[in-house]
């Protein structure tokens, strides 16, 4: 399960490896996929 996860974050997000805290918002600042990246950032927490 938890693999899956990861792996589905990587595929969302490919820097999410150089960044295992939190994917790097600073460097996709897309305003269409916020809301997505939110409960992404609160999904991880």
């Amino acid at each position: 399960d938890c693999k899956m996860h990861k792996e589905r974050l990587l595929m969302m997000y490919p820097d999410y490896r150089y960044t295992p805290r939190k994917p790097s918002e600073k460097r996709h600042r897309k305003p269409s996929g916020q809301s997505k990246k939110a409960s992404l950032a609160a999904a991880m927490r």
